[in-house]
């Protein structure tokens, strides 16, 4: 998947992806469902610099 940009303010592009992430691990991404997906990583780069980076992997 290609989230690209939800806009300014920085966050609401990060947890956007995170929460496409979130569904893709628990299997409920219906039509955009990626098969056997087991990590994700999300990643947004905006104004002056500010970054965020975050991985998430199924299970404990």
């Amino acid at each position: 998947m290609n989230f690209q940009s939800k806009g300014e303010p920085l966050g609401a592009s990060h947890y956007g992806q995170i929460y496409e992430i979130v569904k893709q691990l628990r299997g409920e991404a219906e039509a955009r469902q990626l098969d056997k997906a087991r990590v994700g990583l999300a990643q947004v780069f905006g104004a002056w610099g500010h970054c965020g980076v975050s991985i998430l992997k199924q299970g404990w």
